[in-house]
């Protein structure tokens, strides 16, 4: 019997900060666990579930958390302090190079993407003297970044289908 994850090393706690829950991704298929391999310049990784072989998506990915994968299955976002700041980042899957997304001096984390793969949810503390966060979406065909509410959020988002009768 062999471990899916022998000879990875997760990345529990990235930057001294506790990411753990957030460090881990399936991708939509099930075919492949996402994750932050190493310490503090982890490489972002996908596991193939049935193999156990690793694949690198970014290289040294500076204190990386909160990963999420498209809902196609093309690409994965996730927090990058490569600028000195949170910001949410995205990796094609089949390769390509790393795109930030957000480009603000705050704090960027929590992404999630809608069903549709349209827009990503996050939050950031964008205009706060302090650091409370809002909950954002941004628009991956516009971008635009727009604050929903005024009250602080303190949970990852979470987008709800709605159903059609």
């Amino acid at each position: 019997m062999s471990t899916l994850l022998e000879g990875v090393h997760v990345a529990v706690e990235a930057g001294g900060r506790g990411f753990a829950d957030n460090a881990l991704a399936w991708t939509p298929d099930g075919r492949s666990l996402v994750l932050f391999s190493g310490g503090d310049d982890a490489d972002l990784v996908a596991v193939d579930a049935q193999t156990g072989e690793p694949r690198v998506l970014a290289r040294n990915v500076e204190r990386g958390a909160y990963i999420a994968v498209a809902p196609d299955g093309k690409s994965v976002a996730y927090v990058s302090r490569s600028t000195g700041n949170d910001e949410i980042t995205i990796v094609p899957w089949d390769g390509g190079a790393e795109q930030n997304l957000t480009n603000d001096p705050s704090s960027d984390i929590n992404p999630v993407w809608s069903p549709d793969g349209r827009f990503i949810a996050f939050l950031s503390d964008r205009g706060q003297p302090v650091r409370h966060y809002r909950l954002h979406t941004l628009d991956l065909i516009s971008g635009e970044v727009r604050r929903i509410g005024e009250d602080a959020v303190l949970t990852r988002p979470v987008w709800i289908p709605t159903s059609v009768p």
